[in-house]
């Protein structure tokens, strides 16, 4: 049975050394047998089909383009419903889209540092963590974000940040 993907990679097309054009990782990824192969943006937002498992997906996705473009970039692979789940609950819809940021889990966090969490958040900020995601509203720059820098690692997991603009825009991939 197909199932809709997303990938979302972080290590690509920031810097001489990892450059990924997208529009050889689309042929690269179709020769590999995924269907249907899009993207939005050069920091790397996939859409594709495919029957293969996400273990075995993700695994090939790295494996190609550390053959095809000698980069090793993070991965996070989400099915269609999951990012469409995500999307729907934003918990903060009337703030501007480049104040949110959601952070796409690889998996549930097991023990997140909840308390860590509230200490590194600045008193404008808001956060909400659901199984798949992590929405921060952060009206200051995201760099200066003592809780954006710090939330994969306060989380326990592998996770990738978009700005609700980004999610906005990625979202057309489904269309």
């Amino acid at each position: 049975m197909q199932t809709h993907w997303l990938a979302l990679f972080r290590g690509i097309n920031h810097g001489e050394t990892d450059d990924v054009p997208m529009e050889k990782l689309e042929t690269a990824l179709s020769e590999k047998g995924l269907e249907g192969v899009r993207w939005h943006g050069r920091a790397g937002n996939v859409a594709f089909s495919s029957t293969t498992g996400s273990i075995e997906l993700e695994e090939l996705i790295k494996k190609t383009i550390a053959a095809e473009f000698q980069v090793r970039p993070r991965v996070v692979l989400i099915q269609k419903e999951s990012f469409q789940n995500i999307v729907e609950e934003n918990p903060f819809p009337e703030a501007p889209p480049d104040n949110v940021h959601v952070y796409f889990l690889r998996r549930s966090p097991v023990q997140p540092n909840f308390q860590q969490m509230e200490r590194f958040k600045a008193t404008d900020e808001q956060w909400i963590l659901t199984d798949l995601a992590l929405y921060l509203s952060t009206p200051v720059e995201f760099q200066k974000s003592q809780l954006a820098v710090r939330a994969e690692r306060l989380l326990g997991v592998r996770c990738l940040p978009r700005t609700w603009t980004e999610v906005s825009e990625i979202r057309q991939l489904f269309d």
